[in-house]
């Protein structure tokens, strides 16, 4: 499972609990149809010998290859390509084509007959699974009451990052912190006339010396995450080192792969992977995943710490608060 921040920004009457509820793992909403991707479709069907196991290299490609070009031609995210059978682009949620946009543009007809449905449901409700399929205009599907817009099932104020921000020792602070028991026992240097927070105005936050404090603290942290990764490491032989580096850096407010130590030093001095807007807007670099994944390339990520600062505060309402939680999903 993950941990990961949640820049929450508040009007004032607003409160940061109420923007995070809607996206509540643990809520069940009204049943509704829940269709199965394309890869999924794919296993089920060689799986219960409706297809040759040399799916992806024959027909598939051609459904790929013409379901792409209905992608495009619609708009329905950035455009994509397909080489040798397989789709390539930069979208975050890597293009998994949805069963609307391949039913709409007619695409299971060169694969599937009636009869070969029915066996490919059938196969798929014959396992342990709780869930039953069903098939419909728009392809195979499951009743789900799983929340849509799940981002996380726990969090806290602060949490692993407890005191994130920086304002003046006169300044007033907004929702009180709650220490992660990671961080509890640990807290950032005292800096006389300032004071540690996580709910603080856009106006209080002490943008400049918190800079000069994260320059000097980097240097630190970054000795410190080469002596975590090899400890990790040491501990760790059934996982690959590559997810076991990742897992750490994320831990670090690093989303993606080892940066050279001259790049660590001079990366922007406040980001978080989410932002909660005033208007219930939820925006990230990337879809969490398990241990720290998330799919956002390079360049989503580069994109996104060059313009955090400036989008979201620099150039936002002073007034408005900004709440740092810890979210577990």
């Amino acid at each position: 499972m993950s941990h990961f921040t949640v820049a929450v920004f508040t009007k004032e009457g607003q409160n940061y609990e109420e923007l995070l509820k809607p996206f509540d793992e643990n809520i069940e909403v009204e049943p509704y149809k829940k269709y199965e991707g394309l890869s999924s479709i794919l296993y089920y069907a060689k799986s219960a010998k409706v297809l040759p196991d040399n799916i992806e290299e024959t027909k598939s490609s051609m459904l790929v290859t013409l379901a792409a070009k209905k992608w495009n031609a619609n708009g329905w995210g950035r455009t994509v390509e397909v080489i040798n059978g397989k789709i390539i682009s930069n979208d975050k949620d890597r293009i998994d084509l949805t069963l609307r946009a391949l039913l709409e543009s007619t695409l299971w007809s060169p694969i599937f007959s009636g009869a070969k449905i029915k066996q490919l449901v059938d196969y798929a409700n014959s396992g342990d699974d709780e869930d039953r399929y069903y098939w419909d205009g728009k392809g195979m599907y499951y009743m789900s009451t799983y929340n849509p817009k799940s981002q996380w099932d726990w969090y806290q104020v602060g949490g692993r990052w407890d005191g994130s921000l920086l304002v003046a020792d006169d300044s007033e602070v907004g929702v009180p912190s709650s220490p992660s028991w990671m961080t509890k026992d640990s807290s950032n240097e005292k800096i006389v006339g300032y004071r540690w927070t996580d709910s603080a105005k856009l106006k209080d936050i002490q943008w400049d010396v918190l800079e000069t404090t994260t320059k000097n603290d980097r240097l630190l942290q970054w000795n410190k995450l080469q002596k975590d990764i090899e400890h990790a490491l040491l501990e760790d032989s059934s996982t690959s080192a590559q997810e076991i580096t990742k897992h750490i850096l994320f831990q670090y407010g690093i989303y993606g792969d080892m940066p050279k130590k001259e790049d660590y030093l001079k990366v922007a001095p406040f980001t978080t992977f989410a932002v909660l807007l005033p208007d219930g807007t939820w925006e990230e670099r990337g879809k969490m995943g398990w241990w720290g994944m998330s799919s956002d390339t390079p360049e989503d990520g580069n994109k996104w710490e060059e313009e955090y600062f400036d989008h979201y505060i620099k150039n936002a309402d002073q007034e408005l608060t900004m709440t740092i939680v810890d979210c577990h999903i």
